[in-house]
């Protein structure tokens, strides 16, 4: 198993080949499902699926985050040297037959940490999602912009009209058909950019 690992260029300390799927006792399960969701997300916003690509981008950068958070590889300890020989009160770990220390007690458990290879790759995951994020944002607005755009150029034509003056220049059905890609654009965090179209979109009724 050892020379097929070495073939394979796995590293035993990541847990495994890629450190994602398998793992060992000492490192962290990350889901698989992490890996492939910058390609599932990227389907999605090409498929005009804002809301269920928010859905998952969302959840998996609380996914990642909380792993990182967890399970952040901790600093060595720091090992104190008696300052005197035998004295009373400083115990010392002995080390065993073989010259090495004894292991643990079996009561205790060794918290799991992150292998290098699944830092790395959550690292990059989370780039790519914030990345995600951004490019979502920039649709979502550029869509409410063009289609603004489009409502006031259509009603400044409509209102060419002497006998439409006293009409507005956009119907109030119109201001609830954007409450979605504001919505979404929330939850993304973009707070100024939701308030400039919701705005743009209620000036028309003032103009």
């Amino acid at each position: 198993a050892g020379a097929a690992r070495d073939a394979a260029g796995e590293d035993p300390r990541d847990g495994g080949g890629n450190g994602m799927r398998h793992s060992s006792s000492a490192h962290v399960e990350i889901p698989d499902w992490i890996q492939d969701v910058n390609e599932e997300v990227s389907a999605m916003v090409k498929e005009s699926r804002y809301s269920d690509a928010t859905e998952l981008v969302l959840r998996a950068r609380k996914e990642i985050s909380d792993i990182l958070a967890t399970h952040e590889p901790a600093a060595p300890p720091v090992v104190t040297t008696p300052t005197s020989v035998g004295g009373a009160g400083s115990p010392r770990r002995r080390p065993s037959a073989g010259g090495s220390f004894a292991p643990s007690p079996p009561g205790s458990q060794q918290p799991r940490r992150l292998g290098r290879r699944q830092h790395a790759m959550l690292t990059r995951t989370a780039s790519q999602v914030e990345g995600l994020m951004d490019r979502m944002s920039r649709r979502l607005s550029e869509n409410l912009s063009r289609k603004n755009a489009a409502l006031r150029a259509s009603a400044k034509r409509e209102r060419a009209d002497p006998l439409s003056n006293l009409a507005p220049l956009v119907s109030p059905v119109c201001l609830s058909d954007d409450a979605v890609a504001l919505h979404l654009l929330v939850r993304l965090g973009r707070y100024r950019e939701a308030a400039t179209a919701y705005a743009a979109r209620r000036s028309l009724l003032l103009s």
